[in-house]
């Protein structure tokens, strides 16, 4: 089970309860989950089955989210104020609005990446280090685009030990946030929700360093 790729809580083959997802914490905290068998199950094939009756789509996650429809599509810029966008969390079934996140400390950098993304993989180690460095007034927020695979994503995730938020780029939050279709993409705010900078962590280092050091 641990190392499925289940999205959903329940199973159900042919009308019966198989399985039941009861607690699903992801990160350093704990998984729990209580099995019912309802119905005699050939164990050899059961794994088969559980993916075919739960794994999801990755395509799914990159749809439309119904509450950033009527918000602004235009693409940001400094100085600007951001509105208060939903996004898909990759690692539980549930929204995480951006107003959440950048009200936990002074500074959010916000960064668009793709396992796909050579670029994105090596500015990993700069953000880290940033996050270690100014770990008391800064959050990292990073929003995956243009995968293919849910599996992948996750274990790229926990192999770059990029231990933040993670959520989901829709067409209208690229749209926003990442009209150029830029990446690394790397959007810094405020705790007021403004935009400070933009620009690329593998080149802009410095002018980072020197808004975080405000």
């Amino acid at each position: 089970m641990e190392k499925s790729q289940l999205e959903y809580p329940d199973l159900i083959v042919n009308g019966f309860l198989v399985l039941k997802r009861t607690k699903h914490v992801n990160g350093s905290r704990n998984i729990d989950f209580e099995a019912k068998s309802i119905k005699k199950i050939n164990t050899t094939n059961f794994k088969d089955i559980l993916e075919k009756h739960l794994e999801i789509d990755i395509k799914t996650k990159y749809s439309p989210i119904d509450e950033n429809q009527n918000l602004s599509d235009k693409s940001i810029k400094v100085g600007n104020q951001v509105d208060n966008f939903a996004f898909r969390n990759v690692f539980e079934n549930d929204l995480i609005k951006l107003y959440d996140i950048t009200k936990r400390k002074k500074f959010t950098i916000v960064e668009f990446w793709g396992t796909w993304c050579v670029p994105c993989l090596l500015a990993n180690e700069k953000i880290k280090d940033l996050k270690n460095k100014y770990y008391d007034k800064l959050s990292i927020f990073s929003i995956n685009a243009h995968d293919r695979n849910i599996s992948k994503l996750k274990k790229m995730i926990a192999k770059k030990e990029m231990n933040w938020t993670h959520g989901y780029a829709t067409e209208k939050l690229l749209k926003v946030f990442n009209n150029k279709g830029t990446y690394p993409r790397l959007v810094i705010l405020n705790n007021e929700n403004e935009i400070l900078f933009i620009g690329n962590p593998q080149v802009d280092l410095d002018k980072i360093k020197e808004v975080l050091n405000k």
